[in-house]
């Protein structure tokens, strides 16, 4: 194992490779999956090939403008809010660590705004629909006749095929009341 902590003595100031590597470091200790450690990479790798191609200050001189700045850049490439959402979230991981091991004097996340994640109301199928696709199942068989009953219970409830169980949360249809699927 490479010896990173002598190097970073005092006040100097720490590079991004050195802080992703003490992250990942730090991350590995905790026993993180290998998903989340992978997936730590992928957002930290974005941001730090954003600054790259953008002037790349250290750690230490990254301000909350560059975050913003980020942020609108993956929104401009259509990345979807829930993505920049939990982007957001791992860069604040990642800079919360800096800040707790004094690597930057203060965390510029915080000065940032968690951006808002856009929601989507589900539309209501169409009469002519639910006829349509109740008619599709072939009812005297057996598994034709449970595709329809839960069928039939999905469109009398209005519930997702996802919401049924223990994980079911309300929800709304676009100019419906609202629902709930528990």
């Amino acid at each position: 194992m490479r010896r990173l902590w002598p190097t970073l003595v005092g006040s100097q100031a720490v590079t991004y490779g050195q802080a992703l590597e003490l992250f990942s470091l730090r991350c590995r200790s905790r026993n993180l999956s290998h998903h989340s450690l992978d997936w730590y990479k992928f957002v930290l790798g974005g941001f730090t090939r954003f600054l790259e191609a953008n002037g790349a200050p250290s750690p230490r001189e990254t301000t909350p403008n560059h975050f913003r700045a980020y942020l609108d850049h993956l929104r401009e490439r259509g990345i979807s809010s829930i993505t920049v959402d939990r982007t957001y979230g791992g860069l604040r991981c990642f800079f919360r660590y800096l800040t707790q091991e004094r690597l930057i004097p203060q965390n510029p996340v915080t000065l940032v705004e968690k951006p808002r994640k856009s929601q989507v109301l589900i539309h209501p199928l169409s009469m002519d629909q639910v006829r349509l696709l109740l008619a599709q199942p072939k009812v005297k068989t057996f598994v034709g006749f449970r595709n329809w009953v839960m069928m039939l219970t999905l469109v009398d409830t209005g519930l997702r095929l996802g919401g049924p169980g223990p994980a079911a949360r309300p929800y709304r249809l676009a100019g419906q009341p609202s629902l709930c699927a528990g």
